[in-house]
């Protein structure tokens, strides 16, 4: 993960596709994400301390704005938007699994990413 407050932030990782448009190489700009996690951290708040980050645009506008003209400008295939769906690992999903994760729209499955995205816009630095 790469982060700074004039950049904003960026992480790449492997993923897997359930779109057959996204094959192995494209490059993917995730605007949201489902977190199918539940034994990690999500929040630098705690004891006492509560505090709500709205999660509804996860990645910032601008951020994205200049994640996609860089990959624009190196001819990178991409797509411009994708849900990024964070299992916890080691867990692999079943092919039924997979078949209902594909059939709701998620683009991409990966076991990074979350809580790191949470985490992100809970400090605000995307």
């Amino acid at each position: 993960m790469f982060s700074s407050c004039q950049a904003g932030c960026f992480s790449l990782s492997a993923r897997g596709s359930f779109k057959e448009e996204m094959p192995l190489g494209t490059f993917n700009v995730i605007d949201q994400f489902v977190d199918r996690t539940y034994r990690r951290e999500s929040s630098f708040f705690g004891n006492g301390c509560v505090a709500r980050v709205s999660m509804a645009h996860p990645v910032s506008p601008r951020s994205r704005m200049h994640l996609t003209a860089a990959v624009e400008a190196e001819s990178i295939p991409f797509a411009r938007t994708g849900t990024y769906l964070c299992m916890e690992d080691p867990q692999i999903s079943t092919l039924a699994e997979s078949l209902i994760y594909r059939a709701i729209g998620y683009s991409v499955i990966g076991m990074t990413n979350m809580p790191e995205a949470k985490l992100a816009r809970g400090t605000e630095i995307c």
